[in-house]
């Protein structure tokens, strides 16, 4: 891979591209899996990162 000359900082770190080398894009976070008691018949509210949290959509 060809080095990355950015003026963004990713706290998440960089997309990749289709041969796994980072591109200027900002990577989503990962999401923990969600450990709820509740079913949610359409799924979970996700917050700010995209993440599913314990509240029915």
């Amino acid at each position: 891979c060809p080095d990355l000359v950015c003026t963004v900082f990713c706290e998440n770190g960089f997309k990749k591209d289709e041969n796994g080398c980072d591109i200027c894009q900002c990577a989503k976070p990962e999401c923990p899996e969600v450990m709820c008691d509740v079913y949610c018949e359409n799924g979970f509210k996700k917050n700010e990162n995209g993440c599913d949290i314990c509240q029915c959509a």
